[in-house]
Order: C-alpha cells, then sequence, then structure tokens
C-alpha cells in the first residue's frame, strides 16, 4: 500500500469518525423520544420536543456565516469543528448529571421537565448542524477525487454507526428488563424469567462515556490535526444575496413549494408509527435488537442504488414522482396495518391484565404473573416494514439529488443546493410537527382496571 493511498485512507476514516459522532445527538433525541412514549408522554408535548431538531433544517440562515468566519490561529474548519464538539459534550455530560431531575420519578406517566430536554436538545443539534456545514465544505478541499465518489457512502455509513451507538446500543446496554424481554421473546413466558432487572449500565453512565469519548476526540483532533488554510475572498454580504436572487425566479419558487409539501402523504405516518407501536407495548430493547440488521441493510442500499446513479441522469423528476406514489401506497398500507396491530397488541394486554386480577385476587396458582409481552409476529411485521421504508427512501432520495445537480448553475452551486436542501428538511419537519401536536389534540385515552384500585 503506498503512502498516497495510506493518507486517502486516514482523512476518510477522520471524517468518519467526526461524522459519527455528529449524528448522536440527533439519535440520543430519538431515544428519550421513545422513552418519553414509553411513559405516555401526550402527543402534543412530542411535538414541542421535536422543535429541538429544527436547527438541522434552518441552518441555512447560518451556514454562509460559519463558511466566512474563523479563527485566525485555529484554521477555517476546525474554528467551527472542535468548540461544536465541546459544546456536544458538556451537554451531554449536564444532560447525564441532571437525568433524574429531568426524567422524572413516575416510569408510568411522565412527569420530567420537558422544557428542559428541548433547552438541551436544541442546543446540541445547533452545534451538530455547526459542524455538519464545516464538515461537509471540509470535505470539498481534503479529500481526493477518488474519494468524493464515495464519500456518500461513507457519510451514510457514519449516520446508521451514529444512530447504532445513540439508539440500539443505547437501550441494549441500559435496559433493566433486556435479560428478561429477551428470554420470554425467545422462549415464552415464565414466572422464572422476572429474575434479573438489572441494567449493563446507567443511563447517566452511558452518557458520561460518550461525553467523555467526544470530548478527547475533539482535544486530539484540535492538538493533531493540522489543516491547511485557503487563502480566498468571501463576501458575507453576497452570499446572502445569492439566497435573495434565487428566490426571484418562479422555477425555483415552484420547486421549493413542491418540497415543502411533497412528504405529506407519507413522512408523518412513517415517523409517528413507532410512536403508537411503543404506545400499545412494544418493548424497546427488544426492538433495538430485531431492528439493528436494518442498519446494514440500509447501507447495503446507499452502495446498490449508488451503482446505478447514473442511469437516475435520464429522468431523474419521472423517476421521483413515481416513487412518491409508491411510497404513499405503502404508508396507508402502513397506517391501516398500525391500527389493526395495536388493537391486537392492546386486547392482548388486557387479557394479561384480567389473568393478573385473578391471581391476585382468587389465588389461582395455574395462573402464571407476567406483564405484557407482543409476540414474535409483530416483531417481524416491524422489521419487514423497516426494510419497505429503507428502499423507498433511497428509491425516492437519489433521483431527486440527480435532479438537483443537472439543474444546478456552476456559479451558484452551492448557495443553489444549500436552499433547495434547506426546503428538503423543513418540508420534512413541519409536517411531522403538525401531525404530533394535531393527533395529541384528537387522542383520546381510556384506561381499565380490573377491580384493581389505582
Amino acid at each position: 500500500m503506498n503512502r498516497e493511498k495510506l493518507k486517502n485512507i486516514l482523512v476518510l476514516s477522520q471524517l468518519m469518525i467526526l461524522y459519527t459522532l455528529q449524528f448522536l445527538p440527533m439519535g440520543f433525541f430519538m431515544a428519550f423520544s421513545y422513552i418519553f412514549q414509553k411513559r405516555h408522554m401526550p402527543l402534543q408535548n412530542q411535538a414541542y420536543l421535536n422543535m429541538a431538531l429544527w436547527p438541522f433544517t434552518i441552518k441555512i440562515l447560518w451556514g454562509p456565516i460559519v463558511d466566512g468566519l474563523k479563527l485566525p490561529f485555529f484554521g477555517r474548519r476546525k474554528s467551527w469543528i472542535i468548540p461544536s464538539q465541546l459544546c456536544i459534550s458538556l451537554c451531554l455530560a449536564f444532560l447525564a448529571y441532571n437525568l433524574e431531575t429531568l426524567l422524572g420519578n413516575d416510569e408510568i406517566n411522565f412527569n420530567g421537565n420537558i422544557n428542559g430536554f428541548i433547552i438541551i436538545f436544541f442546543i446540541m443539534n445547533f452545534m451538530a448542524s455547526l459542524q455538519d456545514i464545516s464538515l461537509d465544505g471540509w470535505c470539498v478541499t481534503i479529500l481526493s477525487e477518488k474519494n468524493k465518489s464515495i464519500f456518500s457512502i461513507s457519510r451514510s455509513m457514519s449516520k446508521c454507526v451514529g444512530f447504532v451507538v445513540s439508539v440500539n446500543l443505547f437501550f441494549m446496554l441500559t435496559s433493566r428488563d433486556l435479560i428478561n424481554n429477551f428470554k420470554t421473546f425467545m422462549y415464552g413466558a415464565t414466572e422464572t424469567t422476572q429474575s434479573n432487572t438489572l441494567a449493563i449500565i446507567s443511563i447517566q453512565t452511558y452518557l458520561y462515556i460518550l461525553s467523555a469519548i467526544i470530548f478527547i476526540t475533539a482535544i486530539c483532533f484540535a492538538i493533531f490535526k493540522k489543516e491547511k488554510d485557503i487563502k480566498e475572498k468571501y463576501n458575507l454580504k453576497i452570499t446572502y444575496l445569492h439566497f435573495l436572487r434565487l428566490l426571484k425566479h418562479k422555477p425555483i419558487l415552484k420547486l421549493i413549494v413542491i418540497h415543502l409539501i411533497s412528504k405529506i402523504p407519507f413522512l408523518a405516518a412513517e415517523k409517528i408509527a413507532l410512536l403508537r407501536l411503543i404506545d400499545a407495548g412494544i418493548l424497546i430493547d427488544i426492538y433495538s435488537i430485531i431492528t439493528l440488521p436494518l442498519i446494514f441493510v440500509n447501507i447495503l442500499l446507499s452502495y446498490i442504488f449508488s451503482r446505478f446513479a447514473k442511469r437516475l441522469q435520464k429522468n431523474p423528476l419521472i423517476l421521483w414522482l413515481n416513487s412518491i406514489v409508491l411510497r404513499s401506497f405503502l404508508t396507508f398500507l402502513l397506517a391501516i396495518s398500525v391500527h389493526y396491530v395495536c388493537l391486537y397488541l392492546r386486547d392482548l394486554s388486557q387479557k394479561q391484565a384480567k389473568l393478573n386480577y385473578l391471581h391476585d385476587q382468587y389465588g389461582l396458582n395455574s395462573i402464571n404473573i407476567n406483564k405484557f409481552n407482543p409476540p414474535k409476529s409483530i416483531y417481524v411485521y416491524m422489521f419487514m416494514y423497516g426494510v419497505l421504508v429503507d428502499i423507498f427512501q433511497q428509491i425516492s432520495f437519489l433521483p431527486i439529488m440527480s435532479f438537483h445537480s443537472q439543474i444546478s448553475d456552476v456559479l451558484i452551486g452551492g448557495s443553489f443546493m444549500t436552499l433547495i436542501n434547506t426546503a428538503c428538511d423543513f418540508g420534512g419537519m413541519w409536517i411531522v410537527t403538525l401531525s404530533l401536536w394535531l393527533i395529541g389534540i384528537f387522542s383520546r385515552r381510556k384506561c381499565q382496571y380490573y377491580g384493581i384500585k389505582k
């Protein structure tokens, strides 16, 4: 292996590490939203919590500032990457230190500090958005032409690893009932399975460990990674004027409007389906184990579809529109299936509650006392649907990205892509936030107690 190839591998590995750490705040946000749903947080509060993700959708507002300003002794990109990493590390440590106060002590009904979580995750996602802008710009300058072609796959892999660490491993290592739930999932419910109620590590410890890893990584990059500062004229005012000029073109305005409304038929249902299943009794730790292979499926799909990138250049917009129709139809099937799956799970849960009540009241020793555990077929259903969603996400993503690159002007390509990507991201975020809020308003909860006094 020659020195140049080794250098390229080292640079690509460093970028993948930074991208992996960058996606940890978003992953932890998802993990805690599942915990809140398990504690029956109202969906209106989930909508408010979802606002903590908005920095990624409106980063166009501070993107030119990140590109233009720097510390004279640190380098153009490191001036933003290192402080962002340190701030994320401190936020995770602060979250771990105050977790019991923020999360509350009621595991049935959420009684924690929702505003505290929103502030902490908003700051972390804001810092992650600053790092994302800097890393994207840094990649353009330090990657070779050959590595630029595989950069999108590497970034996708980094995102997958980040979500594995902050969601899947998070639940697998911090669940107090993982061993019991897994035994029940594999061998069925017995009284002897309810023996181990200790987590491998606590949530606080896990957050402290990740905080330390991010902090050490930031310090190492600050000391050992040298950045070649490229001297170029950069006018902040002209950059913002580019965005305003783009908005004067009617075709661009039409494209922005399309992106703002194109995800209405499917995105909200895809995001809220899992929250509904958690509410119906799905075990998050088992779900984390079962869906772990989806990460590798996502990476494989990214590689497979990237091989057909040239074929997408002929009619990308038609392919994108067809993918929206197919994805909308799939979401229609999802909505129906989730409705009946939730009814089925609630029926099983009520039957288990009745059996437990009979055992408590009449001492029927022939009846096992067990908490409700969904059958294996439900998790198989969730895994298969996850595969289908990943496939359609890739099918809809690549054609529209190809279309954007075809219509982009070389002179204002960066400004155009930033503007359109912002419209894409915001078009998904407002739909999910509004849908959570509306569903929370129109939903009604009904509790049934079978002779058991609360």
